[in-house]
């Protein structure tokens, strides 16, 4: 019947054949873990009316209350109620963005972390609603492509798109709204924190909303009514008359709405006090609070599975001491935990602040990757399915940029990548994001070592990515030792690399041309191995490759690359001069 009788006490049994480092129980884990979140770590677009369908027929578990004055995310039952006050950012975006069928925009909500973006959106998304339009609603916990949300939004044939958000499509914002928008029938409205105004060219119909405007002396009269509804008016109780607590707020909120809040509720300037949070908390409190705020801070989606924080806090069973810890964190109020089980820091505006203070002292932000990263490492190194939630974040924390964007050390940076090479051995994907660090901090042999790496690993030297960072390397070889006939014919060979990538690949390959236009411009500029007929050879070929991304691509990377390089190209053209460097 397939059954064995276990002759050994339950403590052995525990500990040998339920260790957390025996692959079916890790396996096992990972799968409960995953059927508890599945709905969370894998949406789509989801529609407002059924968002706000949920609170009608309460089986949105979330309680209406004031935490959004302390710096939680508001929730739809906040929204459905209308606590939050309407401010006058709120009119503004309603009085911008057309909703009339073929005159639709694609408008973008800009404004700082903190700002008040997704509660702007999220009341202006009600109100659509409200008006009889159906609406799609796409936050940081979306799990599919570009594609299967412009097939969702044409399937649910909605009127309306709200993106809280665009930075979770990265440098492919502008194109994910066009294609959105489809010229004019669907309203687009996407908060961002960091779109470039040049990356907008070409859009038919857009406009901006600056959600960084000051705030009114109405819209703070609104603020302080809703801090006086809750009992958190606190260190503004005893500034009076009305007139005075209104300046005092103008003052408390000059950088943004949230750093306001904070410091009337809680008494400390906003840094300070996110600041001193951290710094209070202790042992795997403090290991919990910073791994969600890394989590919170760098994925398109923020949360992190409860059951996955558990095994990176205990290296074995029992865990009851990390889950604990985690209970303290909830408790506590610093991080939220969905109806799935899966955790996120309360605000990305503080889980940004959390990492910065991380950064600063100590090593607990190294601490935070490390453990991250040898998790989802020991779990997805046998995935290749790159759309599997353990895979993607594997990726997402190899990524090169990454390690760069948190200011890390080179030799901190080198750690982790080495303390996940035991499982990434042959992942070409681990290969080619160390030598893409090694090309950008400039460390040519190392990088020239990795890539030679992620070229040995199956399908590496067909992968478009890694040619692309290997034709990178070659040129910027060559522009380092500009006399070097050598690198020079390598740097020719990098450049015709690029070019038959850029050509096979097109549109889906924006970081290419990028390259092209960066790289190339550079190494032409610089080479005192070429003469003039050649270096106006290459001058046409760059310009032909950037006419072509011109064409194919609306990545906003490219694009400010490509607004550098031409004229110094169109320069080289009319007087090469290999003799004086034109950059």
């Amino acid at each position: 019947m397939g059954v064995s009788l276990i002759e050994e006490t339950s403590e052995t049994f525990v500990a040998v054949r339920l260790a957390p480092n025996r692959q079916e129980i890790a396996i096992g884990g990972v799968a409960l873990a995953r059927a508890g979140t599945r709905g969370e770590r894998a949406k789509g677009m989801r529609l407002l009316t059924a968002l706000l369908g949920e609170v009608a027929a309460g089986t949105d578990r979330t309680v209406a209350s004031g935490d959004f004055l302390r710096g939680h995310d508001p929730s739809w039952q906040d929204i459905a109620t209308e606590r939050p006050p309407r401010l006058s950012r709120l009119a503004q975006l309603a009085a911008r963005a057309s909703v009339e069928p073929g005159q639709r925009q694609v408008v973008l909500l800009l404004g700082r972390s903190g700002s008040g973006k997704t509660t702007t959106l999220m009341q202006f998304g009600a109100d659509l609603v409200r008006s009889g339009l159906t609406v799609g609603w796409v936050d940081r916990s979306f799990g599919e492509g570009r594609k299967m949300l412009v097939e969702e939004a044409i399937d649910l044939s909605v009127d309306a798109v709200l993106l809280d958000d665009v930075d979770m499509f990265g440098s492919e914002s502008l194109e994910t709204m066009r294609l959105l928008n489809r010229n004019g029938k669907v309203l687009v409205v996407g908060s961002a924190r960091r779109t470039a105004l040049y990356a907008l060219e070409g859009v038919r119909s857009f406009t901006t909303v600056d959600q960084d405007e000051p705030l009114t002396d109405d819209d703070i009269r609104k603020v302080i009514a809703a801090l006086t509804r809750y009992s958190l008016l606190n260190s503004l109780r005893g500034v009076r008359p009305a007139a005075a607590r209104v300046q005092r707020f103008h003052e408390l909120s000059r950088r943004d709405l949230m750093a306001g809040l904070i410091q009337v509720v809680e008494g400390q300037p906003f840094d300070e006090r996110v600041a001193s949070e951290y710094q209070q908390l202790q042992g795997l409190e403090r290991d919990a609070y910073g791994i969600v705020s890394v989590v919170s801070h760098v994925n398109k989606a923020p949360t992190i599975p409860g059951e996955h924080l558990v095994q990176m806090l205990a290296s074995a069973p029992p865990y009851r001491e990390a889950q604990t810890a985690i209970d303290a964190l909830i408790d506590q109020r610093l991080i939220d935990e969905d109806v799935a089980g899966a955790v996120k820091c309360r605000h990305r505006a503080i889980a940004d602040r959390v990492v910065e203070t991380m950064g600063r002292g100590g090593d607990g932000l190294v601490s935070a990757m490390g453990a991250l990263l040898f998790f989802y490492a020991e779990q997805a190194h046998e995935i290749r399915d790159p759309g599997e939630p353990d895979r993607r974040q594997m990726i997402a924390l190899l990524n090169h940029n990454l390690m760069r964007k948190l200011g890390l050390p080179a030799a901190d940076v080198r750690n982790l990548y080495d303390s996940v090479r035991e499982w990434l051995e042959e992942d070409l994907h681990y290969w080619l994001q160390r030598g893409s660090y090694e090309v950008e901090i400039g460390d040519f042999q190392r990088a020239a070592g990795y890539l030679s790496q992620a070229r040995g690993c199956v399908g590496g030297d067909d992968d478009y990515k890694v040619l692309t960072e290997w034709g990178s390397l070659q040129l910027q070889l060559a522009a380092a030792q500009s006399m070097n006939a050598r690198l020079h014919e390598a740097a020719v060979l990098g450049l015709a690399t690029l070019e038959q990538v850029a050509k096979r690949h097109g549109k889906n390959s924006p970081h290419t041309f990028a390259i092209v236009a960066r790289d190339g411009t550079h190494w032409v500029t610089t080479s005192r191995v070429m003469d003039d007929g050649e270096r106006l050879d290459r001058v046409v070929q760059i310009q032909s490759l950037l006419d072509l991304g011109t064409r194919v691509s609306h990545n906003a990377v490219f694009l400010e690359e490509a607004a550098k390089a031409r004229p110094v190209l169109s320069k080289l053209m009319e007087r090469p001069d290999p003799g004086v460097p034109i950059i």
